[in-house]
């Protein structure tokens, strides 16, 4: 059987592939078992490797997600703000009424 691999696009082992995702290469291995990262494009023996391609569509896919979970973080955020907004102004419309009644 023959391998066929695109000679255009290069190839990165586990090392170069971690040191791109800011992981060392322990944590890169662990999320490809997990499945949360590709599995390599191919194996040479026991080593992986990935196409340049693959690791930059897993890192436009890392991206999305973290602006995904950012993007209802910052809601939640608003609505918590909203929220507190809301309780010191009837707090303060307590007060106010309160104060009124005793004079």
């Amino acid at each position: 059987m023959t391998d066929i691999i695109n000679t255009d696009d290069e190839a990165w082992n586990t090392r170069r592939v971690a040191q791109y995702r800011g992981c060392s290469t322990v944590t890169h291995k662990r999320h490809v078992r997990q499945g949360r990262y590709a599995t390599p494009d191919f194996r040479r023996g026991p080593y992986a490797f990935w196409f340049r391609s693959t690791v930059e569509r897993e890192r436009a896919k890392e991206i999305a997600e973290s602006a995904a979970k950012e993007a209802v973080r910052r809601v939640a955020q608003l609505e918590a703000a909203d929220r507190a907004r809301e309780k010191q102004r009837q707090k303060r419309q307590r007060e106010c009424t309160a104060t009124l009644s005793d004079t």
